[in-house]
Formats: structure tokens, sequence, C-alpha cells
């Protein structure tokens, strides 16, 4: 019998839910013509798929007249992505017994007119009043520890979240990004930084009113002189509305109440002498993080899987093979080092003035990985340079600084982060769970990216002239650069059929001294005009594939070039798949 009912439920359910579909249908079709609603990033005019949007996104069917009925009917016009938080929100907290009347269809909820739509206001403010409730019930479960109550008055709230999740509670009904799933946007916003949550209690949370909540970003400032943080002014600070739009905080300030400002100006204050009692507690550990930092490092196994990754990848690296391959190649990972030599080198002829001389021999070249007795504390990476001798005549010193390591943890743990040394030592450390998080396949292609990088820096670096050949012949293999800086050819070999460039050589080969006239009359019945495909024509010159000697009036023509052999061996490459430089860059 029960099977029955929830099988007659489900039937009467379904025809409920057509018929809620088709009374919204055209209304909102036509809205969503003139504006289209953004889901997952795109801006969507089909009502099906919104529907299905959100029908995914609800946490019960019963949602869907709610949210369509506000979108085309309930005169807020808000979009599906500002009110499918507040269901979520609202059916959570009902579901908590937190919100007592979970009828979101009752008079409650309605207009003061007392009409059949929900006046949205009555909806945030029984959330919010809910959402605080459930935050004071879980503190002491979950949230203890994780907020701050920095002001509490009869129509001001001041919040300071400690915690992405509390963030998200307090901040609930906002489109700040520090209240999304994303934890790394809160990590930003806190990092050497209070962030305040003002909270409006008395106004009502309408579309119209985005100063209900706002939000106070407050960064503290480094001193480098005295190794220490120290307090920016409040009118400095970045004040957020509702939506996420900057507002000028000095025309918002005076509207708060001078005790309020006081609490706020305070909790900042003490903050900071709070994180300079704990840079000066950790001055001893700070010395020593970088050092440590290796240690953990070397210990996770990159070390290990660096010298694998030479030894795997560098041999067959386009740059390597470019300079005539490997002559030799070793990894000793017990020493933390490795060393090989090119057969070739391609480079021009100067470095500097002090190393004319060398340039002009093999180059011999040797790395040294994570020895720390050869290595600053702050250094992870030194790479050497040597002559076919064994004398040192240059140097690369990869050090773990602001900008390696900014590369390498991204944003959300590097934001707001300058560039002196010592700061920089010092938050390191205070942070040492963060970036001892790091995986390890990233820090091991980094380092290997920076070995290659070296090798790309110091070969094939010429000095070109109008006219010069843009191939180099390293014996077994030739290596090109387009002219051309939007080219996006690379002439793969074996070309597919019927692509314009195997028509085109294929038509040459049978007519010697064509011209791009000639091919596309002949080929593709299309009256040539000067300019047209004119990065196909260049790039397959600049390859060698095709050569060009100058007719009557200037009008190229075109001949099977020097690297037509080496392209159909699979022996010509464009190189890194760059265009003519000055300066070769990874």
């Amino acid at each position: 019998m029960s099977k029955l009912n929830y099988i007659l439920e489900e039937l009467i359910f379904e025809s409920r839910r057509k018929d809620v579909i088709e009374k919204y249908r055209d209304k909102i079709t036509d809205t969503l013509n003139d504006n289209p609603t953004p889901i997952n990033g795109m801006m969507e005019d089909d009502f099906d798929k919104v529907v299905e949007h959100i029908e995914s996104e609800l946490p019960h069917p019963k949602y869907l007249e709610f949210v369509l009925d506000n979108m085309c009917c309930g005169g807020y016009g808000l979009e599906t992505e500002q009110l499918l938080p507040l269901i979520q929100n609202f059916h959570r907290l009902a579901e908590r017994n937190l919100i007592k009347n979970k009828d979101i269809y009752s008079k409650e909820y309605a207009t003061p007119q007392g009409s059949q739509y929900v006046d949205l206001s009555n909806v945030y403010a029984v959330v919010e009043k809910a959402t605080e409730e459930e935050i004071r019930k879980d503190e002491d479960k979950k949230l203890k520890g994780q907020r701050d109550i920095v002001y509490d008055g009869p129509k001001w709230r001041v919040v300071v979240p400690k915690s992405h999740k509390a963030s998200c509670a307090y901040g609930s009904g906002t489109k700040w990004c520090t209240t999304s799933k994303d934890s790394s946007f809160f990590q930003q916003y806190t990092n050497d930084a209070i962030l305040f949550y003002i909270i409006d209690k008395s106004s009502p949370t309408s579309e119209d009113n985005v100063m209900y909540k706002v939000a106070l970003n407050w960064l503290y400032q480094w001193n480098d002189k005295k190794n220490r943080f120290s307090a920016k002014r409040i009118e400095d600070s970045t004040l957020y509305d509702s939506k996420d739009r900057t507002v000028n905080i000095e025309h918002v300030l005076p509207l708060f109440p001078e005790e309020m400002v006081m609490k706020i100006s305070t909790y900042y204050a003490n903050a900071i002498n709070k994180e300079n009692e704990i840079l000066k507690s950790n001055e001893v550990e700070n010395d020593l993080v970088f050092t440590r930092l290796q240690e953990e490092w070397v210990e996770n196994g990159v070390v290990r899987d660096l010298m694998a990754k030479i030894q795997r990848d560098l041999p067959n690296e386009q740059v390597v093979r470019l300079n005539g391959g490997l002559s030799d190649l070793e990894v000793i990972p017990d020493t933390n080092s490795f060393w090989f030599s090119l057969n070739n080198f391609t480079g021009y002829d100067e470095i500097d003035e002090e190393h004319d001389e060398f340039m002009g021999n093999p180059l011999f070249s040797g790395y040294v990985f994570g020895n720390r007795q050869m290595s600053g504390e702050e250094q992870f990476l030194e790479i050497q340079l040597h002559d076919e001798n064994g004398n040192q005549v240059d140097y690369n010193e990869i050090m773990m600084d602001f900008n390696n390591f900014y590369y390498l943890y991204g944003r959300g743990i590097m934001r707001n982060f300058p560039q002196e040394y010592e700061y920089f030592k010092s938050n390191v450390a205070s942070r040492k769970n963060l970036f001892e998080g790091l995986e390890k396949k990233k820090l091991v292609d980094f380092l290997y990216g920076k070995i290659v990088d070296m090798l790309v820096a110091y070969s094939w670096k010429r000095k070109w002239e109008k006219g010069e050949q843009t191939y180099f012949d390293s014996g077994d293999k030739v290596f090109w650069v387009p002219n051309n800086s939007s080219s996006t050819f690379t002439f793969k070999y074996p070309q597919k059929e019927n692509t314009t460039v195997n028509k085109l050589i294929n038509y040459v080969k049978k007519n010697p001294g064509t011209t791009a006239k000639e091919y596309y009359k002949e080929v593709h019945d299309f009256d040539y005009y000067p300019g047209y495909n004119t990065q196909l024509w260049g790039s397959i010159k600049d390859s060698g594939i095709l050569r060009t000697e100058k007719g009557p009036y200037g009008v190229l023509k075109y001949y099977i070039g020097p690297n037509y052999k080496k392209w159909t061996e699979g022996n010509l490459e464009r190189y890194r798949e760059q265009s003519r430089p000055w300066r070769w860059k990874r």
C-alpha cells in the first residue's frame, strides 16, 4: 500500500510540475529573450534549460513555482543565481526547525498588501534571523572560535569571520566571493588583513537595498625598516556592498555610530599587535624556515622525482636536440646534484664581454640542486655553467623568492605579500602548513622547467639580420621559426589529405615556379588577391619546405625548398612554437 501511495504521489507531483512550467513558460520566455539569465557562467535564454538548472539546484521540488514566480511576476526581477542560494538556505534552516513557518507560500511571507506574491524581504529577514540562530546554536560545537562579534548594537552588528564556514554563514545572501564554495577567496582576503562583515539588522534585504550587508577589508602595512606590521588608516581600507561592488568608504563612515567605528579600529590595532608578537616569538624559526622547507621537500621525494624526470625527459627536449643532444648525463641523488654536457652549442658568440671567447667552445653545464651546503637558506636550486675545462663561466641561482612562490602557490596564499625578504620569510614561517602542502609534481615540474629555461636562454640566441634565413640545421634536425608573430603553423608530417597545405605542396611539386594566383585559380577556382592567407604563405617559406624567387614585376614564384626532404623524414620542427625572436624565452 505504501508503494502504491508513493507512485500516486509521484504522478500527482509530475502533473503539478507540468502545470507550473506551462503557467510561466510564455512570461519567462519573453523575459529571457530580453534579459538572459546567468547559468554556470553563461547567459542562457532557453526556458527549458533554465528550468532544468533550477530543478537541479533546488533542495525540494516544491520551490520551483516560487523561483519561477519571482523571476517574472514577483516584481523583484531577481535572477536564478540570486534566488537559489536564498531557497537553499531557507530549506536547510526550515529542516533544522530554525524557521517555524516552513510554508514559503503562506501569508506570513506575502507582501503587505496581502497579495499572492511573496515578499522577498520577509524571506530574507527570516533566513537571516534563523542563520543567526543557527550560528549561535552551532557556536559551541562547530563555530566556536571561528568568529568574533566586534560590535552588536540596536541597528548594526559587526562580525569578523575567522573561518570559511563562518564567512559563508554571516555573508549569506550576498555576492561576496568570500562566501563562495571556493575557500581560497576567503584565504585571499584574510591574509595580512582583517575582514569585517557589517550587518544592518533593521534593514530589509531587498534587491534595492545593497547596503544591508557590507564587507570591510582592512589590510596591514609592512614596515621594512622595523620588520613589523603597522596600521593603515581605515579610510584606506576597501568597502564592498552586498553585490560585491566597491563603495567609497569616506561617504559611509559618517553613517556608522562612533562607538562602532572605534571598536572596529581597536580590534584592527589589537590584531596587528598579535601578528607582531608572533613575528617576534618566531624570529629563530623564521631564520630556518627555508632550510626546513627544503628538508621537507627533499624528504618527500622531490629530489628523487626530479632526477628521474631529468633522466627520462631531458634528452628528448627540443632545445637539447637543437644542441646536438647529450653526450653525457649523470644524476647523483645522494648529493642532490646532476650534470650533463651537450654535443654542440648553438648560441651566438657572446654571453657578455668577459666571456666572449667561451661561447665558441662546446658547452659543458653543471647543475646543483638542493645542496644546502652550496646554497643560501633562501635558495633551492642553483644552476652553474662551466666551460669544457670545468671553469665556472656563469650561473643562474633560482631563488625561492616572492615571484617563484607566487607562481607555485598562487594568489590565494600569496596575496599582498611584498617582496621584502624579511617579511616574506616571516610569512612563510607563519603559514608553514600551507607551504608544506604543495603538490610534489607541481614543484618538480617547476624546477625542471627552470633547467630547460636556462638551456633556452643560452641556445640559438642569434642576432637576426634582415634577410637571414629563419631555420637552423643542427645535423639530424632542422629547427625553424616564422617571421609572422601570429603564425600558428607547425607543418606536421604527414599532412592530412585535402588540406590546403597538402594541396599546395603537391601542386608546387608538379608545377615548379607557380604563383599564388595560379595555385588558387587552378586548385580552388578562386581569384587570389594580394594579402590573402599571408600567414600560410609566409610561414611555409620560413620553414624551408618551399622557397621563393622573384619573377616579373616582383611576383613570387614558389619551388620545393631546402628543408622539404627533412620535413618528409619527420626531422623538421618549429622551435618551441615561437616566432622569430630577439631574445628566446620559454
